[in-house]
């Protein structure tokens, strides 16, 4: 969604940086929202607008075609907890560049399986970029680790841990029962 949240600033900010480097690159940023016309004006403002594609609200069969087409997945967050782009992004191997907010740190780690830069700072946040885009070993490191990474939350491996805590919560339910009727 684009809304201010999600700092999409940051990231145009940082892609313009990128964008001078790399005449090519080009910024995909999915999703609707009351931010949209102020984006829109940041990117011209920048001097990025015929480099940035805002697709809109897109629907989920799409998705694995968006991300095989990335380089990089950027969130530039402000707050979060489990933002489900960095676990698509993981999944189809592409590197993430993302903000050390919330639950991130939690579910990739720096330098590992992504690099974390700080919220609200674009130059932090293109200096990774560009690193990802000169260093195509540590991309790969990080895209390997992060589709390695994510297969805990693969539904297998989620399903016998949630079935795993019905089981400990009944079980506990009946002997309290038990005691209770008793």
């Amino acid at each position: 969604n684009l809304e201010p949240i999600y700092d999409i600033d940051t990231a145009i900010r940082a892609f313009a940086v990128v964008a001078a480097a790399h005449p090519d690159a080009r910024l995909t940023v999915a999703g609707s929202g009351p931010s949209l016309p102020h984006l829109a004006k940041l990117t011209a403002d920048m001097g990025v607008a015929d480099r940035v594609c805002f697709t809109g609200r897109l629907d989920n069969a799409v998705l694995p075609d968006l991300y095989r087409s990335a380089t990089v997945l950027v969130n530039s967050s402000l707050v979060d907890n489990m933002p489900i782009s960095l676990l698509e992004a993981m999944a189809s191997g592409v590197p993430i560049v993302s903000t050390n907010v919330g639950g991130i740190p939690y579910l990739v780690e720096d330098g590992k399986t992504a690099l974390l830069v700080p919220p609200g700072d674009p130059a932090a946040m293109a200096a990774a970029i560009l690193r990802l885009t000169r260093d195509l070993r540590l991309a790969e490191e990080l895209a390997r680790a992060g589709l390695e990474a994510v297969q805990q939350y693969a539904w297998p491996n989620v399903r016998s841990k949630l079935f795993d805590v019905y089981a400990r919560v009944t079980d506990r339910e009946s002997r309290s029962s038990a005691r209770s009727a008793s």
